[in-house]
């Protein structure tokens, strides 16, 4: 009797041990297993979807005057834009237009944007030289030009030859919630458009 309740004691003892065995294994490999998860999912490089992206465009262009927020241009060419008008048929003349949106929103960022501005040529000019050739279309954040572009400066132009110069904007040129647009003064300006994308945490 005496070794049938050792032999049981053993059992019993044993079964207990491997199952205290087999607890903690699977304890380790679960561990090991969210480690690995946790690791994968912060693993620097590793690109996370957007949940809700959004994108908004602004448009700009007649009938609608031009609307140069003009304390947030450079100082030496606040003066020079007082006056914009879109389709100017005249040289000599600056052009400035100020796009507003929100730079905050609940639960989002701005991310990047893209501004489009469609201008014409009011001067005939040979490559390298004055006039339409030379002028300049500048983008205004923060107070200061972040980005121009010359369309003309290595090829010439005709009067009256319409192009559309096309800007990738970040999301720090963005941050101040305002885009401006400064354009010399010998080419007249059609239209402009800026669209902005981002990313919500939850629908908008």
């Amino acid at each position: 009797m005496k070794r049938i309740l050792v032999f049981l004691v053993l059992v019993v003892a044993a079964g207990t041990a491997l199952a205290q065995e087999e607890r903690i294994a699977a304890g380790t490999a679960l561990a090991q297993e969210e480690r690995i998860a946790a690791g994968s999912a912060i693993a620097p490089g590793k690109s996370v979807l957007c949940p809700h992206p959004y994108n908004q465009t602004f448009t700009a262009g007649p009938p609608a005057a031009p609307a140069p927020i003009v304390s947030t241009f450079p100082a030496n060419v606040q003066a020079t834009i007082a006056g914009s008008v879109w389709n100017q048929t005249t040289a000599d003349k600056h052009f400035g237009h100020t796009f507003r949106f929100p730079s905050e929103r609940q639960c989002c960022l701005i991310t990047s944007g893209r501004l489009e501005v469609t201008i014409k040529a009011l001067q005939t000019a040979k490559p390298n030289s004055g006039g339409s050739s030379n002028d300049a279309v500048h983008v205004i954040a923060n107070g200061a030009s972040v980005t121009y572009q010359q369309p003309w400066l290595s090829s010439g132009v005709t009067v009256g030859t319409v192009h559309t110069v096309t800007f990738q904007l970040n999301a720090q040129q963005l941050a101040g919630g305002t885009i401006g647009i400064f354009v010399q003064d010998d080419v007249a300006v059609q239209s402009a458009k800026l669209t902005v994308t981002g990313c919500c945490i939850r629908k908008p």
